[in-house]
């Protein structure tokens, strides 16, 4: 499917004009991770939802869009397979609503810091890291084990290796 953004001078305004939808039953368009900007889903024939969470900043959508998204139950069991099939080390880390930029900076500050750095892990020491798996070495896997927030919310996820949190990144939708 294909729905076209609004906007000027190369820059996305939140709004999109009639699309192709091909094999979709159903559209919507809505806040679903509550961070005030509009996401778009689209139920296909086979009864699967794609959810493609609305990018911007201070609830004003930017005109793009994320297929970063995971849904989970409050207060469940959750084992997530995090592998790492690039050439550079990743890693896994949900961060409190609303906290996702500050944990980056603060991890991409980390590399300035000879001993912070040494350890190669970047994951700031905050209340707002929940959960995180250790930074993965290229072509290596490792399995996260936690129980989800008991609070509904979106928690982003990130890689905190130093600036890649900037565009490695979803959202971890608590229902």
């Amino acid at each position: 499917f294909v729905h076209l953004g609004q906007g000027t001078d190369g820059k996305g305004d939140g709004t999109f004009v009639g699309g192709i939808v091909s094999d979709a039953r159903a559209a919507a368009l809505a806040d679903f991770d509550g961070d005030a900007i509009l996401d778009f889903a689209v139920v296909g024939a086979g009864a699967g939802i794609d959810l493609l969470v609305g990018n911007g900043t201070d609830g004003r959508g930017d005109g793009t869009y994320s297929a970063t998204f995971q849904m989970v139950d409050a207060g469940q069991p959750v084992k997530l397979e995090f592998i790492n099939p690039d050439a550079t080390p990743h890693n896994l880390v949900i961060v409190k609503p609303g906290t996702g930029d500050a944990v980056g900076l603060a991890a991409t500050r980390m590399a300035a810091d000879p001993e912070l750095a040494k350890s190669g892990q970047y994951i700031p020491k905050t209340d707002a890291v929940l959960f995180h798996t250790k930074m993965v070495p290229p072509i290596a896997g490792e399995t996260l084990r936690f129980l989800a927030p008991k609070t509904p919310g979106a928690y982003p996820y990130i890689c905190t290796f130093p600036g890649h949190w900037t565009i490695m990144k979803g959202v971890m939708v608590v229902k």
